[in-house]
């Protein structure tokens, strides 16, 4: 039989109530749940490769990766930074960090840079408030 004027064919109307139903909610591709026994990130030690481990960002995609990555990339003891994302659906990025000696761990380089961003963060944050404490024709440079 037809379908009523106005609504969508049975067939169709099946289709998206069943695509709804397998939805993920969208919460579980970030945040964690209070009993979630992951940790945010897991360290594998490299055995092929000296000075080298691979860190598993849990819930993080190519933005956080890739500024983690150009950090690590500025510090003179880092031989080797690069991440992958092992499939658009699993919310999971591998962060490999080689260091060029062993006076340094991955671990430790990861966190310096980790940290180094936080400050550049805050920085950025203090300078958009500042901006909307000045008046306006001083953010112009005097032309109104």
């Amino acid at each position: 039989a037809d379908a009523r004027p106005g609504e969508p064919p049975r067939g169709a109307r099946g289709r998206e109530t069943m695509a709804m139903e397998n939805l993920p909610d969208r919460s579980e591709s970030w945040m964690f749940e209070d009993d979630d026994p992951r940790r945010r990130v897991t360290e594998k030690r490299d055995t092929k490769m000296p000075n080298t481990a691979t860190f598993i960002l849990h819930k993080e995609d190519h933005t956080v990766a890739d500024l983690i990555r150009m950090q690590l990339l500025r510090d003179d003891l880092v031989h080797f930074a690069g991440y992958r994302v092992p499939h658009p659906l699993i919310n999971d990025v591998h962060v490999k960090v080689q260091v060029k000696d062993a006076t340094a761990t991955p671990a430790k380089i990861l966190e310096q840079a980790v940290e180094a961003l936080k400050g550049e963060v805050e920085h950025i944050q203090m300078q958009f408030s500042q901006s909307f404490a000045r008046p306006d024709d001083e953010i112009l440079g005097g032309v109104v």
